[in-house]
């Protein structure tokens, strides 16, 4: 919901997406997939992927 907001409210932010996994019949759940903070982000968000990108741990 977070990734939402942001995304939202023109803030450049990762995307995320949930899928319902099944292997062979077997349900493993729900998982999320949400688009790491590289230089994809960077030419979506601005336009260009040149720069610098800081990311806290």
């Amino acid at each position: 919901m977070g990734y939402s907001l942001f995304n939202a409210a023109g803030s450049p932010a990762s995307r995320c997406a949930f899928a319902k996994v099944t292997v062979n019949g077997k349900n493993l759940g729900i998982y999320s997939h949400v688009e790491s903070m590289r230089k994809p982000l960077l030419a979506r968000a601005f336009g260009d992927n040149n720069g610098t990108l800081y990311e806290g741990r």
